[in-house]
């Protein structure tokens, strides 16, 4: 008789979902990285573009090209406001994830523990009748040899 753990199919779905949260965080974080690399060139061109609207106030240039640059650089602050914000919910989606994962991880472990204690009382409840069986062979042997030098 082969072993069987009663929970397999719960052990196999819990390493299913345990899988999946895996790739849900592995996905946000990558999310997130990209939605930093964004934040992060977008503040370098809204200090290129200061730098420029200082250089630009100390030479003599057209008031209409100033104004340009100042409406540009304040859709850009904004984009810049729009994306901290986007980068703030994208690291509270990583950190559920890693919360889900971690939950994941201890209902597996949870399961693999009661397989392994499983498995033993298996592993003992069959030395056990290996031992009976053993032993009535054994009485069953000496009663055949015994009987046979009485006759």
């Amino acid at each position: 008789m082969s072993y069987q753990f009663r929970l397999q199919k719960i052990l196999d779905m819990k390493g299913k979902e345990k899988e999946k949260a895996q790739w849900d965080l592995a996905g946000s974080s990558q999310q997130l990285f990209r939605d930093v690399q964004s934040l992060k060139s977008m503040l370098e061109e809204k200090e290129k573009m200061e730098n420029m609207m200082l250089q630009l106030q100390q030479a003599s240039v057209e008031i209409r090209k100033i104004k340009e640059i100042q409406a540009y650089l304040e859709r850009l602050k904004l984009r810049v406001v729009n994306q901290k914000e986007e980068v703030k919910k994208t690291e509270m989606l990583v950190i559920k994830h890693q919360g889900v994962l971690a939950d994941k991880n201890k209902e597996e472990k949870i399961l693999k523990i009661m397989k392994e204690k499983d498995f033993l009382q298996y592993m003992e409840e069959e030395k056990r009748k290996e031992e009976k069986e053993l032993g009535e062979i054994a009485i069953h042997q000496y009663i055949k040899h015994t009987g046979e030098g009485e006759l």
